[in-house]
């Protein structure tokens, strides 16, 4: 997995040299692998083993590039985490841990999906953010995050939220990232990623965004 990745990662980089897929203005394409000892320290701090497919590309291409703003490293993650669990924890006495089963299942995610894809019933899942049984490792900007799940029955998937008010958060199974996102670009439709998609398979549906939006990009009158 991860070699094909950073393969297809160096094409992107040299088929988008003005930065026009979403947040490679900001990561520019920069690796930054993470070493053994980071990962075990975040390991340690969680009580949990990460996911093999995230630890893999951690290691060997890095945090910086990826999805929307790019993966968060390590040490962010642990920070984000840490703010979230004790601000929690202060104002509402109760303890979430990465360590303990995420509140969803996958039924949960299919029931969900079916229901917004009809138009026929709730767009989100309900329940505090933070909760129980993940990590963030992309942010999405505007308070939204990519979350990969770590423990319970959907561990090593990923998921979107966003949190508007206190802490009531609006969980969804997470839709394929964007590649282009400029005004009178027509993002170019692809096949809906699983619910809730693993992490390889979000973080290869984004570079499949990005390649097919690029694609349009090039063949279309200048925008």
């Amino acid at each position: 997995m991860v070699t094909n990745l950073a393969h297809q990662l160096m094409q992107l980089q040299a088929l988008d040299p003005n930065r026009q897929i979403f947040g490679a203005n900001g990561h520019h394409y920069e690796l930054y692998p993470v070493s053994i000892n980071e990962i075990v320290e975040v390991e340690r701090d969680i009580e949990i083993a990460l996911p093999a497919p995230y630890r893999q590309v951690l290691l060997q291409i890095g945090c910086g590039v990826g999805p929307y703003y790019g993966l968060v490293c390590p040490e962010q993650v642990l920070v984000e985490l840490q703010i979230n669990i004790i601000d929690y924890f202060q104002e509402e006495g109760k303890m979430v841990l990465p360590s303990r089963p995420f509140p969803f299942t996958r039924s949960d995610a299919e029931a969900l999906v079916k229901s917004w894809r009809r138009d026929s019933g709730p767009t989100y899942l309900s329940a505090t953010w933070p909760c129980d049984g993940y990590i963030p490792i992309a942010h999405q900007g505007c308070g939204y995050w990519s979350v990969l799940v770590t423990c319970g029955e959907v561990a090593g998937t990923i998921w979107d939220v966003d949190c508007v008010e206190g802490y009531d958060g609006m969980w969804r199974p997470a839709s394929r990232p964007p590649g282009i996102v400029v005004p009178r670009h027509v993002t170019q439709a692809l096949p809906k990623l699983s619910a809730p998609p693993t992490f390889e398979e979000w973080y290869r549906g984004w570079l499949e965004q990005c390649f097919a939006d690029l694609e349009v990009l090039h063949t279309s009158p200048a925008i």
